[in-house]
């Protein structure tokens, strides 16, 4: 048995009665200090387990969010090669493509193809 200060000896002029208490009490002591070292171990090992589920959690929103901001730029993408396919297409023909004129090309071609 230990005491903050040490190991706890016997007292050889303490009375057997009381030699017995102070044994009691040796025993009780270190059953409190051993479950209490295990509850803390307890706890500790659900904090690790809390911590990595929170870990866990982060590291699958970024890997959301990554996804998100690829397809949004795959989005951007898409529209800026549109606007450039129509603004090269404009100058090709050196005219302005519109919805009128879209369809008139269109139709010239599909009237070639017949």
């Amino acid at each position: 048995a230990w005491l903050a200060d040490g190991p706890v000896r016997p007292d050889p002029a303490a009375p057997p009665g009381q030699q017995k208490l102070l044994q009691q009490a040796r025993k009780d002591a270190d059953k409190i200090i051993a479950g209490g070292q295990s509850e803390a171990g307890e706890i500790l090992k659900e904090a690790e387990k809390s911590a990595q589920r929170k870990a866990d959690t982060m590291l699958s929103d970024a890997h959301k969010r990554i996804e998100e901001d690829i397809e949004r730029a795959k989005t951007d993408m898409k529209k800026e090669m549109v606007a450039l396919v129509g603004q090269a297409t404009a100058a090709i023909i050196h005219e302005k493509v519109d919805a009128a004129k879209d369809k008139q090309l269109i139709e010239r071609m599909l009237e070639g193809v017949k």
